[in-house]
């Protein structure tokens, strides 16, 4: 695969909540399409309702294609591409569901870290309903081949303007140029100040839409890598001030030293990850009951008792 000429197709919503389900949909039929499985370097996914752990995956993208059921003011099941710009202005304005949040918010990381795709596109349909329900409603699911062929249509046209602009071009695109957001160095200390502050609010958004989804499925436990993460040493720092402290604070020696520290929300865990010499090789939140990494195993456990019991005497069993 050419992960630079890499396009991302990524299908948002939740497949439970009748019209949100039509970008996972989308892809469904999009991993049978001929335009798709004759490019291996399309990626086709269901982003779900997706979170900034998808940050490295849109990075890495020479192209971007999302794929949901968005509010644009349109008569329900009209289907409409933003390109570019237009893309851009239509997340910045009024959200409805968590995703568009955070499709917001990723984009908004990808352009502060200097990587944002520089062909992006959303393929939206204006959904009827957005409520409990296993299956769209009439008009949107009338949309969904119109979807299809819109991204079909995506694909094949960026493929062939990189075609026609030559190597150069094609590399070209995939450069954000100062005014899409890679501001020169000298100009990084005052354009990414709100930046950073407006990631932190990313961040936190994920976390508050992970720990509801901690109360729906206990058995959760989402990781978010604060290294990959362009917030720089004093947005990092903020965050973590901002969640606190809570009771748990515990320290494990094994190849190093990993410290997870409960934060002050309850399922909200802090865990940091340094080597011998105390450098700090990972750095994490994670989301969960209790982190996997405190969980006695059951392997480990068996062999823990084998030895208790060889360890007590006769007279032990006795007293």
């Amino acid at each position: 695969m050419d992960v630079g000429n890499r396009i991302l197709v990524l299908g948002l919503g939740n497949r439970l909540l009748s019209d949100d389900a039509a970008g996972p949909i989308v892809v469904d039929r999009l991993l049978d399409s001929a335009v798709t499985v004759a490019d291996d370097a399309v990626i086709v996914r269901d982003g779900g309702t997706m979170g900034l752990s998808l940050l490295p995956e849109i990075q890495d993208a020479w192209g971007f294609v999302a794929v949901d059921a968005a509010s644009f003011g349109a008569p329900p099941g009209t289907v409409r591409v933003f390109e570019g710009a237009d893309m851009d202005a239509l997340l910045v304005g009024s959200k409805k569901t968590a995703h568009e949040v955070a499709l917001a918010d990723l984009m908004a990381a990808a352009e502060l870290s200097g990587s944002r795709p520089g062909r992006r596109a959303l393929v939206a349909v204006q959904p009827v309903s957005v409520i409990l329900g296993m299956a769209p409603t009439p008009a949107v699911r009338a949309a969904i081949d119109d979807m299809v062929i819109e991204v079909e249509a995506l694909i094949l046209r960026w493929r062939a303007d990189a075609g026609r602009a030559g190597v150069a071009g094609a590399a070209a695109a995939t450069v954000s140029t100062p005014t899409e957001g890679r501001p020169c160095a000298k100009v990084i200390p005052i354009a990414l100040a709100p930046c950073r502050a407006g990631l932190e609010r990313s961040v936190m958004n994920e976390i508050s839409s992970l720990l509801e989804r901690l109360v729906r499925e206990p058995d959760l436990e989402e990781i978010i890598d604060l290294g990959s993460l362009p917030i720089g040493e004093a947005g990092r720092e903020a965050l973590i001030a901002r969640l606190g402290s809570g009771e748990v604070d515990a320290v494990l020696s094994l190849l190093g030293q990993t410290r997870v520290r409960e934060t002050g929300y309850a399922g909200v865990w802090h865990i940091t990850h340094l080597a011998d010499d105390r450098r700090v090789l990972s750095e994490q939140i994670c989301v969960t009951r209790v982190p996997g990494i405190l969980l006695a195993h059951g392997e480990d456990i068996g062999i823990a008792a084998e030895r208790l019991r060889s360890a007590i005497t006769p007279g032990d069993t006795d007293r």
